[in-house]
């Protein structure tokens, strides 16, 4: 079993109003989740209190810029694949 999760692209993906706290748009989040595990510049597990486990995946825009998202699958449907955002933040650019 993976130590992380990251969505696939038949996810029914929720952005939390969180994830725009730091002025990330819509499209960025997208496209760093579109991002296979392999395409990532970094990824890790981990818990978080109240809701379980949690991914932390940080990915290149094609714009050189640097995303990091953290997110976390919602399991309550287990027919509906479902991806919780509730972070994302600009790190860096090229």
């Amino acid at each position: 079993m993976p130590r992380f999760y990251w969505p696939s692209r038949r996810a029914h993906i929720v952005i939390l109003g969180s994830a725009y706290k730091h002025g990330v748009l819509e499209d960025d989040i997208f496209q760093v989740l579109a991002l296979g595990t392999h395409e990532l510049e970094d990824i890790t597990g981990g818990h978080l209190r109240r809701e379980g486990k949690s991914t932390i995946g940080t990915g290149y825009l094609g714009d050189g810029w640097e995303l990091e998202v953290g997110l976390r699958q919602d399991n309550r449907d287990p027919e509906v694949e479902r991806c919780i955002v509730y972070h994302a933040c600009y790190l860096s650019s090229n």
